[in-house]
């Protein structure tokens, strides 16, 4: 662990090059330094990377929730499990991350619960590339530690690896997390690359929904060219909806983190307002076969005209999208006890000038 300038923690982690040659080793720290250029939410910051003596070092984000695999031990030893929201909310932020790899021809190829990491209820991919970074030129079977929970078939038969075998772990993980073991296990090394080959694939428990089931099978599809890409994974209904709400939520907060202070300050009044708008929505009462507000006895019904926000995009069409809002007066219509009915016209109205 190691602290910046600006008190921020990171982390820093030796790895021993071995019998590295020194064109790989520039050939590693050149690809390294790739890895810097990667700015995603759900992919671990990677600062910088060096060679000290007999070590490549590299300087990543801090993330101070630990990794998923301790977090699902922690489930474990109490007896506790994630409901499918929280599966599928992590799931979503781990697909985006890879997608976005894949777009710049990115692979991971060690993708494993101890490689994502928690920040909050975010999730972060790190430690990607920094295993076939250090390969060379050695053999895929030589790289072997400890048994391969995560490996695609394709890989272990060493019939090449590509975008998809990434998949196939993301599948392995999405088992775990829900079933909290690994989806292929056995006594040893040969037993777990054997189910892993020939074997049948799991299923969840009937807890989680046949369409969560029905994706992590297409995840762990043997053939990696029927397969589902990460794209295709986002796409599947029981993701779909969750995947928007959570690219909204990314871009503003990419939209707020290019603001400047004064434009902040100014969100921050515009949705004070809109949660002073939220609780001024009451109801009209319309009873069965009637078209227009009826006033049941002891009511009165009133009208005032009520400033409001709301988004303009052919008014504020140059403003950025979180600050495109301007002022509509309308007449707010409802009904209330006598008694509240002076509290209601004193309603606060929204700030003309932010």
């Amino acid at each position: 662990m190691i602290t910046d300038s600006t008190a921020r923690r990171k982390v820093l982690k030796e790895i021993p090059v071995g019998d590295l040659k020194p064109d790989e080793t520039v050939k590693a720290n050149q690809e390294a330094q790739l890895l810097s250029q990667l700015h995603h939410p759900a992919i671990l910051k990677f600062y910088s990377s060096f060679l000290e003596r007999d070590a490549f070092c590299i300087v990543t984000e801090h993330c101070e929730d630990g990794d998923l695999d301790r977090k699902l031990e922690e489930l474990r030893a109490e007896g506790n499990t994630l409901s499918e929201m929280q599966v599928i909310h992590w799931l979503v932020q781990l697909l985006l991350g890879v997608s976005y790899m894949h777009h710049r021809r990115i692979l991971h190829r060690d993708l494993k619960a101890k490689n994502v990491f928690l920040k909050g209820n975010n999730m972060k991919i790190g430690d990607f590339g920094v295993s076939c970074l250090l390969m060379g030129s050695s053999d895929l079977a030589t790289t072997f530690t400890g048994t391969p929970y995560y490996m695609s078939p394709e890989a272990i038969s060493h019939r090449g690896y590509n975008s998809k075998s990434d998949i196939w772990s993301l599948g392995c993980i999405l088992y775990e997390m829900c079933c909290l073991k690994h989806a292929f296990e056995g006594y040893n090394f040969l037993s777990v690359v054997m189910k892993i080959v020939e074997g049948s694939t799991p299923s969840l428990p009937e807890s989680y929904s046949p369409e969560l089931n029905s994706l992590m099978h297409r995840m762990l599809e043997r053939d990696p060219r029927r397969r589902v890409s990460a794209e295709e994974a986002l796409s599947c209904g029981v993701l779909e909806d969750l995947q928007k709400v959570h690219l909204q939520t990314l871009r503003e907060r990419s939209e707020v983190e290019k603001m400047s202070p004064r434009e902040r300050m100014r969100l921050r009044k515009l949705q004070a307002a809109d949660e002073r708008a939220k609780k001024l929505n009451i109801g009209l009462y319309f009873p069965k076969g009637q078209t227009s507000p009826f006033t049941p006895q002891g009511y009165v019904s009133f009208s005032q005209a009520i400033e409001l926000l709301c988004h303009d995009s052919d008014i504020a069409s140059g403003c950025s999208d979180l600050l495109s809002r301007t002022r509509l007066f309308v007449v707010f219509s409802s009904l209330a006890p006598p008694n509240h009915f002076h509290s209601f016209l004193n309603i606060p109205k929204a700030n003309k000038h932010l």
